[in-house]
């Protein structure tokens, strides 16, 4: 390639010998290219969490039959008392389910409903899987999770059996007039504010007269009462037990908005 002759109309270039080479084109590919690597890049490090996950399973009883019409509800926080973020499709006869979601954190549950709408307060005969479980389903593409859902009735029944160590605490549920409430249940945890955990024991529901039976082992609790199910978030369980044996004639009062 020759010198060209003197640059002398460019007042930013001093009088002299360039050599002078045709680089139109070149930046234009450059800035492509770089920006295609820095997508792929980026992809490839990123592609798994930001693309789709399968999670499928089964939803059993206590006795790992089989559960039809349940769901599975999927929560992108751990404050699980609202609408769900994802609910699958209702399971078949076989029990199992199957929905994809974007990757990421969850909090599942499993709930069978008997009557109603897929959302609010469980009704009796309602089941439900108990805490919710944490999932993390970044960096996958398929995952398996198996839930088992159980009514308060057979959270009694389940908790007798996981523990021979447990005691009977009995009384009744009565409203702000000393008179018995029907269709409540009894609540009990080693914290006075579980927050939007479902406390650890549960009795049953009560009948027309008001009384309850609750399990419990041997320890300190904090006793409160609900008629909705799952209990309100962050609802304050206000009586406190210590638990060294059965226990009788333990009356709780049902307050606030349950009225």
């Amino acid at each position: 390639m020759a010198p060209a002759e003197p640059a002398t109309s460019d007042p930013a270039l001093r009088t002299g010998f360039y050599w002078i080479n045709n680089h139109m084109k070149q930046p234009f590919f450059s800035v492509i290219i770089c920006l295609l690597s820095f997508i792929l890049s980026v992809t490839s490090l990123c592609g798994a969490e930001a693309g789709n996950v399968e999670l499928h399973g089964r939803i059993v009883d206590i006795m790992t039959q089989p559960v039809a019409g349940a769901e599975v509800y999927l929560y992108d926080s751990k404050q699980v008392k609202r609408p769900a973020d994802f609910i699958s499709p209702k399971t078949e006869t076989d029990g199992s389910y199957k929905l994809t979601v974007p990757a990421g954190v969850y909090w599942a549950v499993a709930i069978l409903r008997q009557t109603g709408p897929s959302f609010g307060p469980l009704q009796i005969g309602d089941k439900h899987s108990g805490e919710p479980l944490v999932l993390n389903l970044k960096n996958k593409k398929i995952e398996e999770v198996d839930f088992t859902v159980m009514d308060l009735r057979d959270a009694v029944r389940h908790s007798r059996k996981r523990s021979e160590e447990l005691f009977e605490i009995q009384g009744t549920i009565l409203d702000a007039h000393e008179k018995p409430v029907a269709m409540a249940y009894v609540l009990a945890d080693n914290r006075s504010m579980p927050g939007t955990e479902i406390p650890r024991f549960l009795s049953a529901w009560t009948g027309i007269d008001g009384n309850y039976t609750l399990y419990l082992p041997a320890g300190t609790f904090y006793l409160g009462v609900s008629t909705i199910m799952p209990p309100p978030a962050g609802e304050e369980l206000s009586r406190f037990v210590e638990v060294a044996g059965d226990m009788g004639g333990l009356d709780l009062v049902l307050r606030g908005p349950h009225e």
